[in-house]
């Protein structure tokens, strides 16, 4: 294993490689970084995951670039958006679930298959949320 920092437009992105996964740490930094061009920059920055993964393992890994950049989004945009919703549900409920929520978007893990159980969903809305953004 092996953790890294790219520099992404001025957003620094800290990055933990793993033979088949790659781990990224949500930070403001890189929600600034998604904020002023979304899709394209989240595109921009699996490019350079794939990149710093072939580079250390000498192999690529096997996510489509596509897949991460929709992942990264999920994980950084729908922390977001349950804590908008906060303001319509009452606290109670909200805060549990925004806590288990929050848990979970801190690290976006992108792994192959054989790494990532949540991968065939990543894969299965890509062609959706591209659509979206196009």
């Amino acid at each position: 294993m092996k953790e890294i920092q790219i520099n992404v437009d001025g957003a620094v992105v800290r990055l933990l490689l793993a033979e088949g996964a790659v781990c990224l740490y949500n930070s403001a930094s890189l929600e600034d970084f998604l904020r002023k061009n979304s899709f394209d920059n989240a595109l921009q920055l699996a490019t350079w995951i794939r990149e710093s993964y072939q580079e250390y393992f000498s192999k690529p890994l096997n996510v489509s670039e596509d897949s991460i950049a929709v992942e990264i989004l999920g994980h950084v945009y729908f922390e977001d958006f349950m804590e908008r919703l906060g303001n319509k549900i009452p606290l109670n409920i909200m805060d549990k679930i925004c806590e288990k929520i929050s848990e979970h978007c801190n690290e976006i893990n992108v792994g192959e298959k054989e790494h990532d159980h949540n991968r065939e969903f990543w894969d299965l809305v890509t062609p959706v949320v591209k659509k979206y953004y196009n």
